[in-house]
């Protein structure tokens, strides 16, 4: 995912470069005094890119730290080469050019380098002058990119030219490198052109500069066949990065920020097949449709997939059907109902369609009959099976790592890369809980009230990097607070950023079942992974986001149509709300995180560690998603051993096997403990539950009223009339969407709440008898000891 300009930049400085904006899509300074204006103040940068979010960036080298050669062309190369520059790769920028690169080598402290060139083509940037850095739009309309390696010193010659004070001159005058003797030749042309092909030089530059290092080099020079095979076989393979930038476990470092990859693409629709089937349009419905299908199955980029019992493809975001009540992150892939007109679309591109007219075949489009005959006449096709997207490497149910791009047969999860992510490690008990600090260290300003509401933050990260290794739900994450301000959309979005790469989808809580329902279906069928419930207040209770924090699989109409989908229900849920409360069944699904600045206006609060969290978190993700899979592979490979005392949360049997699980097992406290009245679950059962606070509420009134004779609901509510704290009593547990209470809002109340001990009184049905009305009910009292 390419980061804003903005982004980019204030990164660049809190790294300490010296940065300035340029005119969009241009090299030209854009602030008065051009590149004296570069500071590394994060203030003044935000400011310069909040008023033109769009400006380009531009970087002073010099008091960076860095020297920057502008190679150019094959006289550049040729002479960068002579030099040694490309001996070992450096860390680089792809220019907006063909074939342009900037290499970066560490600036000797000692030595202040103007702008003499090198040799022609090959031009300094150091102390005077600046370069343009990524993702900057060269004014050709492309994007500069890191090319990313470790940055390495100077070679030695060229400290000692620019100590002798280097001009302008050729590169065949310049002093060469160390020869290279026979028997390694080969191998080090080779390695020379694997080098420059990575960084996207073509076969014919590649060639013009092994043979000036051949001419001035090698020792005896190779034939020149010998040198434009290794040129030609190199060119054949697609440029490469340079390498994977190591995982780092420490809680902060001054790491080059590696480069942004492009946004992966999404198969389809993609240029069709070369050799394209033909299929003649006749009135054979079977054999039409069967051709259709196997077109479209040799076809290995059509972007079709099963899902839900119904064909999907891939999209982004931005393409996807939009939502009033629901706020995507941009160019986030979602999973997208196949409509007859996109079908048709893959069909005419999948095949050549031909139809009979005066006695000629004639090219045709693809009938609307054979597409509605695919969707909705058959019940299986040959289309892989989807079970999700994800952006970020995850591990498999056996342990093993996903972090190959593309569909996965063993999962059933597409996997479409948003980053460049380091290899997992190997963790055992004690790094694991170094990775556990690196995770800990973007939160450390955050002010959770207890140690297991930290364990929480820990434990919905990993919920949503381990989604599917969980053969089971995953509960809610409320973040709670009880003053607005505190940060409680900052930490779920941190959250989102670290585990998913993107902000996370936001809607608002609505207070109508039926309208949740709809969206709970649009989540489960779009494949999103996190949706953040933001803004709720009060009370919080629904029989619907109860059935979704407790279900797999999800089934209703979709919203508009009458079809009836079912898919897998993957969604992660966080809530945020100022002094969130749970009713009816919530609060035994959710983990809370609790927040308390203990001030009264929290957001005047400065001092913090990371003013620009979200551009922190987004530049060292890829080191904290490698940490996160390494606690989890970690506790895997122990064998997951659950602690002593051990109350299972239940319905998330599976979450608490491994989640839970590793938070206690690395030292943490447990996010899901019910032992203390003022945390994790003890909190909401003490506090936070209403269900207990009305139903208690309830019952004592209806014991005042009725002691321990039957009644039915009419006689409740006939009492209402000169009994005011039984109508209190219904008002509060027995009230319709309306806010009123009847006969058969009090029904139902009634039957949800039978057979349920709360503080040593329940309500049970009364068999009938002979003298009892029908339908009636008792309290009941436990008999104290």
């Amino acid at each position: 995912m390419t980061p804003s300009l903005a982004d980019a930049a204030r990164r660049y400085a809190r790294e300490g470069w010296r940065v300035f904006p340029l005119k969009p899509r241009s090299k030209e300074p854009l602030t008065e005094h051009g590149f004296h204006d570069a500071t590394n103040d994060v203030g003044r940068v935000s400011h310069w890119w909040t008023e033109t979010p769009e400006a380009n960036i531009g970087l002073l080298p010099g008091p960076s730290g860095f020297v920057v050669l502008d190679v150019d062309g094959p006289e550049g190369r040729a002479a960068a080469i002579h030099l040694g520059l490309f001996s070992e790769p450096t860390l680089a920028v792809l220019t907006g050019r063909d074939g342009g690169v900037h290499l970066y080598f560490r600036k000797p402290a000692d030595l202040r380098i103007g702008n003499a060139p090198l040799a022609s083509h090959l031009d300094v940037r150091a102390d005077d002058g600046y370069v343009v850095v990524p993702p900057s739009v060269h004014p050709s309309g492309a994007r500069y990119r890191w090319d990313k390696a470790d940055v390495l010193p100077l070679p030695p010659e060229v400290v000692e030219l620019f100590r002798n004070g280097a001009g302008p001159r050729r590169a065949t005058t310049l002093p060469v490198g160390a020869p290279i003797p026979e028997g390694t030749r080969n191998a080090t042309l080779t390695s020379l052109a694997g080098t420059m092909r990575r960084r996207g030089m073509e076969r014919d530059e590649i060639l013009a500069a092994l043979l000036a290092v051949n001419a001035g080099r090698c020792r005896p020079p190779l034939p020149e066949p010998e040198v434009e095979a290794i040129a030609e076989s190199v060119a054949r393979y697609a440029p490469a990065d340079a390498g994977r930038v190591p995982v780092r476990l420490e809680t902060r470092d001054s790491e080059i920020p590696p480069p942004e990859p492009e946004e992966p693409a999404i198969a389809g629709p993609t240029p069709a097949p070369a050799e394209r089937p033909i299929i003649r349009v006749r009135d054979e419905l079977v054999p039409v449709t069967d051709e259709a299908l196997a077109a479209l199955t040799a076809w290995p980029t059509s972007n079709l997939y099963v899902r839900g019992r119904t064909l999907v493809q891939v999209a982004r975001s931005d393409a996807a059907p939009r939502h009033q009540w629901l706020q995507r992150p941009p160019e986030a892939p979602v999973i997208v109902l196949l409509e007859v007109e996109a079908l048709q679309d893959r069909l005419d591109r999948a095949a050549q369609w031909l139809q009979p007219k005066r006695k000629k075949l004639v090219p045709a489009r693809p009938p609307e009959w054979v597409a509605r005959q695919i969707l909705k006449g058959r019940l299986a096709w040959p289309f892989p099976d989807l079970v999700g997207i994800i952006e970020t490497p995850t591990l498999r149910p056996d342990g093993s790592v996903l972090d190959q791009p593309g569909y996965d047969d063993a999962t059933g999860l597409l996997y479409l890369p948003n980053s460049e992510y380091p290899p997992v490690p190997e963790l055992n008990k004690g790094t694991a809980r170094q990775a556990v600090d690196a995770l800990l260290d973007p939160v450390c300003d955050f002010p959770f009230t207890n140690d297991a509401s930290k364990s929480a933050y820990l434990a919905a990260v990993l919920s949503l990097l381990a989604r599917d290794l969980i053969a089971g739900p995953v509960p809610g994450f409320p973040v709670r607070a009880p003053v607005p301000g505190t940060g409680k959309g900052l930490l779920a979005a941190c959250i989102s950023v670290i585990a998913t790469g993107r902000e996370p989808a936001i809607t608002t809580y609505p207070e109508d079942d039926a309208e949740l329902r709809k969206r709970i279906t649009v989540f489960a069928m779009e494949g999103t992974p996190l949706v953040v419930l933001d803004n709720c207040s009060g009370t919080i209770g629904s029989d619907q986001l109860a059935a979704a924090l407790t279900a797999v699989e999800w089934q209703d109409r979709i919203l508009g149509a009458s079809q009836l989908v079912r898919a897998p229900l993957r969604t992660v849920w966080l809530l945020t709300g100022n002094n969130m409360r749970f009713a009816r069944t919530l609060g035994r699904r959710m983990v809370v995180i609790d927040l308390d600045p203990k001030c009264e206006a929290p957001e005047d609060r400065t001092g913090f560690k990371y003013d620009d969290l979200l551009s922190y978190v987004r530049y060292r993700r890829p080191q904290l998603v490698a940490a996160a899979l390494g606690i989890l592979r970690a506790y895997i490979k122990a064998r997951q051993p659950r602690p002593a005392a051990w109350v299972p949360m239940g319905s998330y049997e599976a979450w608490d096997h491994l989640v839970r699980g590793a938070t206690i097992w690395l030292g943490l406290a447990d996010p899901a403990s019910t032992d203390d009245p003022k945390a994790a679950r003890g909190k909401i059962r003490a506090e936070g539950d209403d269900d207990l606070e009305r139903i208690d509420l309830l019952l004592s009134a209806l014991s005042e009223v009725f002691s321990t004779q039957t009644f039915i609901a009419a006689e409740v509510m006939a009492k209402t009339e000169t009994t005011p704290e039984l109508k209190v009593a219904l008002h509060e547990s027995a009230s319709d969407r309306k806010g009123a209470f009847n006969a058969k809002s009090l029904g139902n109340t009634l039957k949800a709440i039978q057979d349920r001990w709360v503080r040593g009184r329940r309500l049970v049905r009364v068999p009938k008898q002979p003298g009892l009305k029908r339908g009636a009910w008792q309290v009941e009292t436990r008999p104290t000891t």
